[in-house]
């Protein structure tokens, strides 16, 4: 089904005219695209933890903090690359994300934008109203430990005890007692 308009794509890295497929957790080849800039926007910062989800009213993302000032710790002084295509040939969407869509096929970039710090990016979308941020000083504890038995349970279930890896050891160091009470378990 090709559909036209505008899909972003996000990136840590520069430079690309074509955007190819590459296996992530789906287990295919795709190329993943969001149809909200600042969902693309997430994915110039490769953590592979993006703790998001979307506000039931307007379907603006909404990031929540995990621990104190995350999203200026993961995101600040991060240069990103959004990519802006059109005319993709969109195939089913593996994830549970509505602004999200996927090629199984190269798309050629129409234009990119260079985000030389990516957290005031955000910001600037959040001033926009077109990004909402939890912050972690006002999440309240019962709220606050269900994300973190989610964390646990991401841990554990994925062994990243056990790994040396990027992922791993963001986990590690932003989640100490999640990380030792999983190790543990």
């Amino acid at each position: 089904m090709k559909v036209e308009m505008t899909y972003y794509h996000g990136s840590p890295v520069g430079g690309i005219t074509t955007l190819k497929p590459n296996i992530s957790n789906h287990n295919d080849a795709y190329v993943y695209f969001s149809s909200n800039p600042v969902v693309a926007l997430f994915y110039t910062v490769r953590i592979h933890f993006y703790p998001y989800g979307f506000s039931k009213e307007s379907k603006v993302p909404k990031y929540f903090e995990y621990y104190k000032d995350a999203l200026k710790d993961v995101f600040s002084n991060k240069v990103g690359y959004l990519y802006e295509c059109e005319d993709i040939n969109i195939v089913e969407n593996p994830t549970n994300i509505f602004c999200a869509y996927v090629s199984r096929e190269p798309v050629r970039v129409k234009e990119c934008r260079v985000i030389s710090d990516v957290y005031e990016e955000m910001l600037r979308f959040e001033d926009e109203k077109l990004f909402e941020i939890r912050r972690y000083k006002d999440i309240g504890k019962e709220e606050l430990k269900k994300y973190r038995d989610m964390v646990f349970n991401t841990i554990k279930s994925g062994d990243l005890y056990q790994k040396d890896d990027e992922y791993s050891n963001y986990m590690r160091t932003r989640f100490p007692e999640e990380w030792e009470k999983a190790r543990k378990a």
